[in-house]
Parts: structure tokens; sequence; C-alpha cells
């Protein structure tokens, strides 16, 4: 990794790391953004997706959106539901 590759992988974490300390929510895995919204996908989907196992990691709906375009998958559907 060159020193540009390391310097944006840091600030990256640093990004991270602040809105850990203020935020009150999640931060997508892949673009870094937070989200406030709670969602899932089956475990199945998830895997064929993300390609993580066990339903690791966070992803905001946008991006689990692309990716899951980018693997040919069909469309996905959100269903909105109210919970605690």
């Amino acid at each position: 990794m060159d020193y540009k590759g390391k310097r944006v992988k840091i600030v990256y974490r640093i990004k991270r790391f602040i809105h850990f300390l203020f935020w009150k929510g999640e931060t997508c895995d892949r673009c870094g953004k937070p989200y406030a919204y709670v969602w899932e996908a089956p475990d199945d989907l998830w895997a064929k997706v993300t390609g993580e196992k066990h339903g690791g990691g966070t992803r905001c709906i946008d991006c689990f959106d692309e990716e899951a375009q980018g693997k040919n998958c069909n469309t996905l559907y959100w269903k909105c539901k109210e919970g605690k």
C-alpha cells in the first residue's frame, strides 16, 4: 500500500472514531456514513450480497442495494414496520 492509500485509511478510521463518539446510530462499513434507521436482511441474502458469513458487518440501505445490483440479485423490496 502506498503512502496515499495509508493516509486515506487513517483518515477513514479517524472519521469512524469521531462518529462513534458522537453518533447515536450505526456506521456503514462500506461508505462510512452514519445512519439512524434499523433494518435487517435474511442471513442468506446478506452472505450472498456482502460475502460476509454469520451476518457480520453493517451496511446502509444504499450500499447494500448497490452491492446487490452488482451481484445480479433480484430487485430488493423494503418494508416499513414500527418497532422498539
